[in-house]
């Protein structure tokens, strides 16, 4: 049987007797240690590749720097449009802010002697209570229409009860606020 031996005098190591058995056990677990440790890397390895091509994916880049490039422009892109969409958002609920949005109606009879409820008044109103009144009084002789404008759910001509009921009636209709 062949030894070695380890002697460490004065920061020197020399062999110790170690059968040749023992050294073959311990150079076979420090080759699974390493062996172990390369698959480890591996394993990261392929993981970082993954998560690089996801990065890459789409980009027609080659490095980092060519992919936050074109990442950087995407951002600047959708920042623009997204810019675009807000002042055409805001625009239209300009728009729909002034459009009739609130409506009440009153159907009445305004004589005793024709029948049914055929005169109306109705309110027609945008979201500050702005807007018409439009009125249609029915008898036997004929229609007559009226209009009447209307400011902040008043009017400065005089109103009949029908009318302030059918203003009260639209003022009171919900109309549907943009939430933000």
């Amino acid at each position: 049987m062949i030894s070695y031996t380890l002697n460490i005098k004065q920061g020197r190591i020399d062999m110790l007797s170690l059968p040749i058995g023992t050294l073959v056990i311990v150079l076979i677990s420090i080759l699974f240690i390493v062996v172990l440790w390369l698959i480890f890397i591996q394993v990261k390895l392929s993981r970082f590749i993954k998560r690089q091509q996801e990065i890459f994916s789409g980009t027609g880049a080659k490095n980092l720097e060519e992919a936050l490039r074109f990442y950087v422009s995407e951002i600047k892109s959708t920042k623009n449009t997204s810019e675009k969409l807000k002042k055409i958002s805001n625009h239209l609920n300009t728009m729909a802010e002034s459009s009739v949005q609130k409506i009440g109606l009153v159907r009445f009879n305004p004589f005793s002697d024709t029948g049914g409820n055929q005169s109306f008044a109705i309110a027609l109103l945008d979201y500050f209570n702005n807007g018409v009144i439009i009125s249609s009084l029915h008898g036997r002789a004929g229609t007559r229409i009226y209009a009447k404008p209307v400011v902040a759910g008043k009017s400065k001509y005089n109103l009949s009860a029908e009318e302030i009921e059918a203003i009260k009636k639209a003022v009171h209709s919900k109309a549907e606020e943009i939430k933000e």
